[in-house]
């Protein structure tokens, strides 16, 4: 893979409310990592990553400069809780507005209980913004000095843990970053959490994109209209429910208008479901099925994402990490993990230099017709204080040196892959670093094209990441042999991830296949009121079958 990465922008969508989880926290670590004052020290680590690959610099009607994600996230009604769905960025109304000489009657609804977190957060916010007014009276250093705010030293994001496992209901309960007034689009036609009306089916989410294709779009092209060199796409989807036929649908929408532009999907999935009925999880196998062939068709490349290791239905078991206890049933805690695997995963495409393309990424893994690619991490990357990174590296043995967080993948045989290290300490400019991982990778894996990105940053998880690490994890993410105190927080971590385009997705693919070819897609009304037929069925399932024979040593040449 070509080492060169030009900068360009990238346009995050997030499709459903799991992705949107998992999206919160993601966009939760990257600002964690921002330094507004570094510190000579700080400096180098500091111009890494380039931010403005996935964020964009604007300024409210009051004239507050703000920096917020390039993000279209789409969930149903009802699904943000305290968060309003233009942000609070642009809250230039208030009842003081009102200009009406008649009668006024003013019904107010309670509002819902800010958690310790946000109540914080909304501290902090209303002192920066008094500062900021203050500014035009005092000269530049001084009101520099008021705004720089941010960094881990702030009480609210560093030292301060907060217990947040019983308080999150929706992601918008845990958000600590800022979002533009076109990012939150909710669609009215569904209710979250309905107990009348499920949007469960395929077929609800394709009739849910032509109905508001309107409202998609102009969001989409706010974005993408002020890019100066899109580069592409990132799409986190459920896919295992309506919003996997949104994702399907928006997906070619963007191949079909932004056809020279790359589209990574990113289809995420629950450990467990609220509902584990026979007809629940039918509906999830089909959905998974029509997901996977549809997003397979319309994007440069997929890679599933869960932590239920053995089922596409979830509900069979939760995958292992040796230094995480956290719990599979809240999606606070399986959504945080998907996230730090994003994050470092998406590194080579978001460095200031020494980075990816990702339409070169997609194009390498996805060669020979596989449309699908795994991923993998080790998380933390179990490193001991003062141990060289060779030795670390060889400390994991004959074992694959990360878990696998795609459905039925076990090991990393296959054409390519691409590993990204991060939060290790190098000599100057990480080239010991990059040495080091080539040689273990050409030594470990000498039959695959392997590239590999080695970042000096660590994984930034203050609050609100939930507190999942094991106790011989230190405060800075390194095994110790040391207990850490329940009192103590973990800041940052070390993180190894692999994207592959591992032969075991074509066993993946076959067991989503096989669980699906039992069916008679005529007896599940829901999908058939909803435009399936039996013939479009059987068109998907064959081409499933066609996308996992690329994985097969015939096909492959391996």
């Amino acid at each position: 893979m070509a080492v060169a990465n030009q900068g360009k922008e990238i346009v995050t969508l997030q499709i459903g409310h799991y992705s949107n989880f998992v999206g919160t926290h993601w966009w939760n670590l990257q600002e964690a990592s921002f330094i507004y004052s570094p510190s000579e020290s700080e400096r180098e680590d500091y111009k890494e990553v380039n931010h403005d690959v996935l964020f964009r610099e604007g300024i409210t009607l009051t004239g507050q400069q703000t920096y917020t994600p390039r993000l279209v996230s789409i969930d149903l009604k009802g699904s943000l809780n305290t968060l309003r769905q233009e942000g609070s960025l642009y809250d230039i109304a208030s009842s003081d507005d009102i200009r009406w000489a008649g009668d006024v009657t003013l019904h107010q609804s309670s509002a819902t209980k800010k958690n310790k977190f946000l109540e914080d957060l909304e501290t902090r916010d209303c002192t920066d913004v008094k500062r900021l007014k203050l500014k035009d009276n005092e000269d530049e250093k001084e009101g520099q000095a008021c705004v720089s705010y941010g960094g881990e030293k702030d009480g609210v994001f560093g030292p301060r843990l907060y217990d947040l496992d019983n308080c999150i209901d929706v992601w918008s309960d845990f958000s600590r970053v800022h979002l533009h007034r076109k990012s939150v689009f909710l669609a009215q036609q569904y209710q979250h959490n309905s107990d009348i009306e499920f949007f469960d089916v395929f077929g609800q989410g394709r009739q849910l994109f032509h109905a508001t294709i309107g409202e998609v779009e102009e969001r989409l092209r706010f974005f993408t209209e002020e890019c100066d060199n899109l580069q592409g796409f990132q799409l986190l989807v459920d896919q295992y429910n309506g919003f996997g036929g949104l994702g399907a649908e928006i997906a070619q929408y963007l191949q079909d208008d932004y056809s020279h532009k790359a589209i990574l999907t990113l289809p995420v999935s629950p450990t467990l479901y609220q509902n584990n009925s026979i007809y629940y999880d039918t509906c999830r196998t089909v959905n998974n099925v029509l997901s996977m062939s549809n997003l397979a068709n319309h994007s440069s490349l997929v890679v599933p994402m869960s932590l239920a290791p053995g089922s596409w239905k979830g509900s069979s078991g939760a995958v292992s990490f040796p230094h995480l206890t956290y719990k599979s049933q809240l999606h606070y805690h399986t959504s945080a993990i998907l996230a730090a695997v994003l994050d470092t995963t998406s590194l080579p495409w978001r460095m200031t230099s020494d980075g990816t393309a990702i339409s070169q990424i997609t194009d390498s893994l996805s060669a020979g017709g596989r449309a699908v690619a795994a991923v993998g991490a080790s998380l933390p990357f179990p490193m001991p204080p003062d141990t060289a990174l060779l030795k670390a590296l060889h400390g994991q043995g004959e074992v694959e040196p990360w878990t696998w967080l795609t459905p039925f993948c076990l090991s990393t045989r296959g054409k390519a892959h691409m590993v990204t290290l991060r939060g290790i300490a190098t000599d100057r400019g990480g080239t010991t670093a990059d040495a080091v991982m080539r040689q273990y990778l050409e030594v470990r894996y000498p039959s695959q094209l392997n590239a590999s990105l080695v970042v000096n940053s660590p994984c930034k998880v203050s609050s609100p990441f939930p507190h999942i690490f094991a106790a011989d994890i230190s405060q800075v993410g390194l095994l110790s042999g040391k207990q850490r105190l329940p009192t103590t927080g973990v800041e940052s971590v070390p993180v190894m991830t692999c994207l592959s385009s591992a032969s075991d997705i074509g066993t993946s693919l076959k067991n989503l296949h096989a669980s699906a070819k039992r069916f008679d897609i005529r007896k599940f009304h829901k999908f058939v009121e909803t435009g399936l037929d039996v013939d479009e069925f059987r068109e998907v399932m064959d081409h499933l079958e066609c996308l996992a024979e690329n994985y097969t040593e015939r096909q492959s040449g391996l």
